[in-house]
């Protein structure tokens, strides 16, 4: 898993944005499904022209032979050209529709004592969509296979050390205060299989855990 970390404050902004299909994407593909009809109608008139200017011989019993065929070809082409805007475009919805993204943050009004293996509570939702984060278990659950983005930052005392994220379990990370700062951030890449569970665990056994927007736990779905 790819890891980094920071002891300084950091916001994740604009998460999960390459998988969305957003609204002007969506215009996109219906300008170009109404571009292959004009250019099939285009193509109809062209025809209808080329065969009253076409003269006639007495030898050739179908003068329009070569524009049909010719009009055939065009017309084949823009059939595979709009089969494959098709396919694109139910790539995009099939996608758009396992978008999976939250975040939370503490909202208790003192502050959150250390306990070593108890998880920290992150019950305000800033942003569930999906529906995969629990605010009352504060777990996320992989609702697909896939990779996941996490992070999570919270103000803490000086004395407070560590905490973990955590899969099904068993600690990925481990965010740890490497002095006396006021601050742990950490995050993370994740492997997850539908159904796996993360968690961010307390492993320090001295100190406070600050509540409020500051201290955030959330994440995303890359693929």
């Amino acid at each position: 898993a790819l890891v980094w970390g920071t002891s300084v404050k950091h916001c994740p902004q604009n998460v999960g944005k390459e998988h969305v299909l957003a609204d002007e994407d969506v215009v996109q593909i219906l300008k170009k499904i109404m571009k292959v009809y004009a250019a099939v109608l285009v193509c109809l008139c062209m025809f209808a022209a080329e065969s009253w200017s076409l003269p006639r011989r007495s030898d050739d019993s179908d003068p329009n032979v070569a524009v049909i065929q010719q009009l055939v070809s065009r017309i084949d082409a823009l059939e595979a050209g709009l089969e494959a805007e098709k396919v694109r475009t139910k790539q995009l919805e099939d996608e758009n529709g396992r978008r999976v993204a939250f975040a939370a943050y503490m909202t208790q009004t003192a502050g959150v004592a250390a306990s070593r293996g108890a998880i920290i509570p992150f019950s305000g939702v800033l942003t569930n969509i999906g529906h995969a984060y629990d605010p009352t278990t504060s777990a996320f659950t992989a609702p697909y296979d896939g990779a996941y983005m996490f992070f999570v930052q919270a103000d803490i005392s000086a004395d407070y050390r560590d905490f973990l994220l955590e899969r099904n379990g068993s600690a990925l990370v481990y965010c740890h205060n490497d002095g006396s700062l006021r601050r742990i951030a950490c995050g993370s890449v994740f492997s997850l299989k539908a159904g796996d569970r993360v968690t961010v665990v307390q492993h320090s056994t001295q100190g406070v855990l600050d509540p409020g927007r500051e201290s955030v736990f959330s994440g995303f779905r890359i693929h």
